[in-house]
């Protein structure tokens, strides 16, 4: 007759019920996954005002970044790619009404165009669109465009005050500027008739002459020769023929 030590262990799978090494049932533990906390752009603690407007302006900016940016981009280097287009179309059709021959390099020259088109559409777009998108980030949130807002008041001061300087600046120095007349000295003809010349020369051109007694202004000196006004100009006379 067998019996069961009780200080032995009981072997694994045994079952109780029938004394056999039957499967023994089991629980089977499941455990949910814990829910992973996400943030959004919006802070929201209660439906209030600030609460609306910052979620707002949180919206703008999802939007831009999501596709706003991508479809504005697209509308303006589209609309002016458009008008382009249709005058090349106009020009096609002129050109084949003067002569197949032209209509032909015509399109020649639309493959040129469009190649450089090409380029100069994808370059337009990538600025605007790059442009865009950083704007996006100016409507992260009400903090962001508030931020955003007073450095542009204050970039747009400063630009201010420094062309207003400049312009006070230039206009003192222009009041400060004073146009001094050449010093002259009043001198009358002692000769019968003095001519006047071109040059400090005896053998400069003759441009007219002084009779005696007739008043000059000199201005300088130059050898033997007196600088003169005449006819709103410069002139000499011998400086031997005229007194103060």
């Amino acid at each position: 007759m067998s019996y069961i030590n009780p200080n032995k262990s009981l072997p694994k799978r045994f079952c109780p019920d029938d004394g056999t090494l039957g499967r023994v049932n089991t629980i089977v533990r499941t455990h949910m996954p814990t829910p992973i906390q996400t943030t959004s752009r919006s802070y929201r603690s209660n439906n209030s005002g600030w609460d609306s407007f910052n979620d707002g302006v949180a919206s703008i900016g999802s939007w831009l970044q999501e596709i706003g940016a991508f479809v504005i981009a697209l509308i303006i280097t589209a609309i002016p790619t458009l008008v382009a287009a249709f005058m090349m179309l106009k020009w096609n059709i002129q050109a084949f009404g003067d002569g197949f021959g032209w209509g032909i390099l015509s399109l020649f020259a639309d493959l040129f165009i469009v190649g450089i088109g090409y380029y100069a559409f994808m370059l337009v777009f990538g600025i605007i669109y790059a442009i865009l998108y950083m704007v996006g980030y100016v409507f992260y949130n009400a903090y962001t465009l508030i931020i955003a807002i007073i450095l542009g008041l204050g970039i747009w001061a400063w630009v201010s005050f420094v062309n207003g300087q400049s312009y006070n600046s230039n206009k003192n120095m222009s009041n400060n500027t004073t146009v001094t007349a050449p010093a002259y000295t009043e001198y009358r003809c002692a000769a019968t008739k003095l001519n006047v010349r071109s040059d400090p020369s005896v053998n400069a051109r003759i441009v007219g002459s002084l009779s005696r007694g007739e008043t000059i202004y000199v201005y300088g000196v130059d050898g033997d020769f007196a600088r003169i006004e005449w006819n709103d100009g410069i002139a000499y006379v011998s400086n031997k023929y005229i007194s103060r």
